[in-house]
């Protein structure tokens, strides 16, 4: 633990930031799972074929992934020591998810290197960095 139990403001915006983003990752599954046909526009006829054929494993993984990390954001702004195996279940999902969909789902070959990789491994590594930051504000003396 340290000194001083009080957060520092850069504690206040990566927590702001933590919910921000894992809202909008739960915003994006609500849409994945119950409102599909919203991507027509925006796809091609074989990546919505891809989008309405998701296995269940990928629909509950991102689903957990999701709402473990918007849960895990809002015990960091509450600063709650919960938010660390909260993040830690979100990184975990999201990594098999990852995985899952690059080589069980050919993600890249359907979505291409931006969609089907880069972007999922953005998303692995800012799970990544919410769990260390969690870890690391707890050490702080930040999180009960």
């Amino acid at each position: 633990m340290t000194t001083s139990n009080k957060p520092s403001v850069l504690f206040w915006i990566v927590a702001s930031l933590a919910l921000l983003w894992n809202l909008v990752g739960l915003s994006e599954f609500i849409r994945s799972a119950f409102i599909v046909e919203s991507y027509v526009h925006q796809y091609t006829d074989l990546q919505m074929d891809a989008i309405r054929n998701s296995p269940i494993w990928s629909l509950v993984l991102f689903g957990i992934s999701t709402i473990t990390g918007v849960l895990g954001g809002l015990f960091l702004l509450l600063r709650k020591k919960k938010a660390i195996l909260l993040f830690a279940i979100s990184l975990f999902t999201v990594l098999f998810h990852t995985l899952g969909t690059i080589l069980l789902l050919d993600g890249i070959a359907i979505f291409g290197i931006g969609q089907g990789l880069i972007f999922p491994l953005v998303i692995l590594l800012l799970d990544l960095f919410f769990y260390w930051f969690s870890k690391w504000s707890y050490r702080k003396g930040w999180l009960q």
